[in-house]
């Protein structure tokens, strides 16, 4: 039985679970999301990051897994990729276009058997069309890793960010000249000369981890002034 404190044990497990995260990115992940009560992630896929937040949280936690689950484009980019996954890591994962989702499926059952007492719940929408069902929500943190482009990833920063707590944390992963969307999009979001949302953000060094954290609005500032104390 794993040890869910114990983080180089979470996230050597977690390694074996399909997905594009670095160990140390996990670990980054697990000290970031550690003090959460409610999380969300964009772009679950197999749930390797996921798993690795879950662990992280603290007992009753509620995390939100969102995903639109149309995996082709995996199958498109590495045909092999599923490869040495398939009836070797779990069981119950098929040679189908649903193979994705069933690691996902067993990732989920063992999330619910190391830490019972926290919630997890899938959502299989679109980002855009989940947060607006989550719009009443409020969020200690959000990460993003879901579509690339520019466009996608802007979308799903402004449509999750109204839901994020103040001094909560907006994270992502894959700043890097790879994926150049995800680039742009961070810079128009939360550049400190031109983004559109305070409080910058900065890459953790040796990583594809953005980070945000957003202002806490000041004690006894006038509702409709935004005035904001920079949690650096």
């Amino acid at each position: 039985m794993l040890d869910r404190t114990n983080k180089d044990n979470i996230v050597t497990a977690a390694h074996l679970i399909p997905g594009w995260c670095y160990i140390h990115e996990m670990a980054l992940l697990y000290e970031l999301f550690k003090h959460s009560k409610v999380h969300v992630e964009i772009g679950t896929f197999c749930g390797k990051c996921m798993f690795v937040a879950a662990c992280a949280m603290e007992n009753g936690s509620k995390i939100i897994g969102v995903d639109a689950f149309d995996f082709e484009w995996v199958e498109a980019a590495d045909p092999h990729f599923r490869l040495p996954y398939i009836g070797k890591v779990v069981e119950g994962v098929h040679e189908d276009n649903s193979w994705a989702e069933d690691v996902l499926n067993v990732t989920v059952k063992g999330i619910r058997k190391l830490v019972p007492d926290t919630e997890v719940a899938l959502i299989k929408k679109p980002s855009i069309q989940a947060a607006i069902d989550c719009q009443n929500m409020r969020i200690d943190s959000i990460f993003i890793d879901g579509n690339h482009s520019k466009e996608g990833v802007c979308n799903d920063i402004r449509s999750w960010y109204p839901m994020l707590k103040p001094g909560g944390l907006m994270v992502g992963h894959d700043y890097w000249t790879f994926h150049p969307g995800v680039i742009e999009a961070v810079e128009e979001c939360f550049s400190s000369e031109r983004g559109d949302y305070p409080g910058g953000f900065r890459v953790q060094p040796d990583t594809r981890v953005w980070i945000h954290q957003k202002p806490e609005i000041k004690p006894g500032t006038p509702a409709g002034i935004r005035e904001y104390k920079h949690s650096r």
